[in-house]
C-alpha cells in the first residue's frame, strides 16, 4: 500500500493493511509492518507523514544459504547460490547477472537448506523449516513434505541419497532421500555443528558431528567409526581442501578459537570398537519396510482425517463422561475408607424381627493416642419411602484408646408391601465431609403390622 495524498485517511489505512496482513501470498514491507505495530493512532499519522513520499521498498533478513553448480559439475564451474529469507522464501540467483533464476514460497521459514544436480539440468532441493518439517522440491514441483521431525534440528547435511539430520533431543535421525526413516543414532551429547566428510582420493564419504561433551563423533554408512575429542566444544566446522591438503576439517571452538586437523594417510574409516556411554546402548533402531497394506491405510486416513478426527473427538468425549459418571458414583456411595490415620474401627449388629429394628452401633478408637480436639460425627443414609430413623445424625463422645463407644439407633420400616433396603453408616470428622470409615446393613424383611 503506497499513498502519496496529503489527505489520505491513516485509519482506514491501517484497516487495508490489517486486512492484508493475514491474506495468504500478500506480503508486507518492513514500514508497512511498523505501522500497524504503532498503538495510537497519533504515533501512526505521524510516522505515516514522516515517510509516505519514500518509495517503496521490501527488505528482509537471509537466514540460511547453499550454491548449485549451473550447468557443469566440475569445481570451477559457473554457480548458482540459493538463499532463504525470513520471509518464508527460496530464491535462486545467478551469481553472474544477479538476478532471480526462481522464487519459491514455504509454509514455514527456512532453517537448513541441502541440494543436488545441476540447475539447468535437474535439481533437488531439501529444506529443513523451523516447524520441524522437510520440504522438497525440484524442478518441475513445488514444495511438498518430505518428513516431519518430533523436535528441532541442530543440523541437517545430505551425503549420496541419506539425509543426515542431527536433532536436539541427542539423536541423529537418517532418512533417504524418499522421506523414509532408515536409522536413528544416539549422539553422546546435544549436537551443536554437523558437516559431510568426503575423502576423495580414498571414495569414503560420512558425517562429522560436534557435541556439547567437546566430541566431534564420525559416521560412516550411518555407524559410528570414530571419535575425536578437543578441548573446547566445537560450534562450526567444515571439511574440506585446505591449502595442499585435500582432506582437512577446520573447526571454531566456542570461546573462538580456529583449529585445523588433517587426516592421516593411512586413516581407513573402519568401525572400532568405542566405549559406550549409558545412553549409547542400542543405538541402531532398524526400520521395518512399509508394506502395500500399510500405505494404503495411509491413504485412507489422508482422504478421511475429518471423520476420524470427529469419531476420535466423540470417543473422548464418551470416555470423559463415563469417568465422571464414575467418579461421582464413587464419591456419593464412599464405600471405602479415605484413609487409615484416624484409626476408626467400627461394628454393628441388628435386633428384632420387625417391623421395628435396633440397630447397636460400635465404634471404638485402636491408636494408643488421643487428640482431644478431633471429633466424628456418624451418620445414616437410607430410603425414606421404606425406613424412618429418628436419629439420624449422631454425634460421637471423645473415643478413648481402646474403649469402645455404642450408639442405638431405631430404625421402623414403614413399607405396607413389605419392601426392605440398605442402611448405609458413614463416620466423618466433624469439620470434613468425607467419610473415614463407612458400612452397608442389609435390613431383613418385616411382615407388617395388622391392626
Amino acid at each position: 500500500i503506497h499513498s502519496r495524498e496529503e489527505n489520505f485517511d491513516f485509519e482506514n489505512l491501517a484497516d487495508v493493511l490489517t486486512t492484508l496482513r493475514y491474506q495468504p501470498g500478500i506480503p508486507l514491507s518492513q514500514r508497512s509492518r511498523i505501522f500497524l505495530n504503532l498503538s495510537s493512532a497519533e504515533e501512526r499519522a505521524a510516522y505515516a507523514k514522516a515517510n509516505h513520499q519514500k518509495p517503496l521498498s521490501r527488505t528482509s533478513n537471509i537466514v540460511a544459504m547453499s550454491a548449485m553448480k549451473k550447468s557443469v559439475p566440475d569445481e570451477t564451474g559457473v554457480s548458482c547460490l540459493i538463499v532463504a529469507t525470513e520471509e518464508a522464501e527460496i530464491q535462486i540467483m545467478d551469481c553472474v547477472a544477479f538476478t532471480v533464476l526462481r522464487k519459491v514460497e514455504l509454509p514455514s521459514v527456512p532453517v537448513f537448506i541441502q541440494n543436488s544436480g545441476l540447475f539447468d539440468v535437474d535439481y533437488k532441493i531439501f529444506v529443513i523449516c523451523r516447524d520441524g518439517v522437510c520440504y522438497f522440491f525440484d524442478r518441475d514441483s513445488e514444495p511438498r513434505i518430505l518428513f516431519t521431525l518430533s523436535t528441532h534440528a541442530a543440523g541437517f547435511v545430505k551425503v549420496n541419497a541419506n539425509l543426515f539430520v542431527a536433532c536436539t533431543d541427542e539423536t541423529l535421525h537418517v532418512y533417504d532421500d524418499a522421506g523414509r526413516i532408515k536409522h536413528i543414532r544416539r549422539l553422546r551429547g546435544r549436537p551443536l555443528a554437523i558437516c559431510e566428510l568426503d575423502v576423495k582420493d580414498k571414495g569414503i564419504t560420512g558425517v562429522l558431528v560436534s557435541t556439547s561433551e567437546s566430541v566431534i563423533q564420525i559416521f560412516r554408512k550411518t555407524e559410528l567409526v570414530d571419535e575425536l575429542k578437543t578441548n573446547e566444544n566445537v560450534i562450526a566446522l567444515t571439511f574440506g581442501r585446505y591449502d595442499r591438503e585435500d582432506s582437512t576439517l577446520v573447526t571454531v571452538t566456542g570461546n573462538g578459537a580456529l583449529e585445523v586437523f588433517f587426516v592421516r594417510r593411512k586413516a581407513t574409516f573402519e568401525k572400532k570398537e568405542i566405549a559406550k556411554t549409558s545412553r549409547e546402548v542400542g543405538l541402531a533402531i532398524k526400520m521395518p519396510k512399509m508394506e502395500q497394506a500399510y500405505l494404503d491405510q495411509i491413504e485412507v486416513e489422508k482422504k478421511n482425517t475429518q471423520s476420524m478426527m470427529n469419531n476420535f473427538q466423540y470417543d473422548l468425549s464418551r470416555i470423559r463422561l463415563m469417568a465422571g459418571r464414575e467418579m461421582l458414583s464413587i464419591h456419593r456411595k464412599a464405600l471405602a475408607p479415605s484413609t487409615d490415620i484416624y484409626g476408626i474401627s467400627m461394628t454393628v449388629s441388628v435386633f428384632g424381627v420387625g417391623p421395628v429394628f435396633k440397630l447397636k452401633i460400635s465404634v471404638t478408637n485402636t491408636k494408643e493416642t488421643i487428640d482431644l480436639k478431633q471429633r466424628f460425627v456418624l451418620g445414616l443414609i437410607f430410603n425414606r419411602h421404606i425406613f424412618t430413623i429418628e436419629r439420624k445424625v449422631v454425634v460421637l463422645p471423645l473415643l478413648l484408646p481402646g474403649k469402645s463407644t455404642t450408639v442405638e439407633v431405631i430404625v421402623r420400616n414403614t413399607s405396607e408391601n413389605g419392601e426392605t433396603g440398605d442402611v448405609k453408616i458413614l463416620i466423618t470428622p466433624r469439620e470434613k465431609t468425607k467419610p473415614v470409615i463407612s458400612s452397608i446393613v442389609s435390613m431383613p424383611i418385616a411382615e407388617p403390622l395388622s391392626v
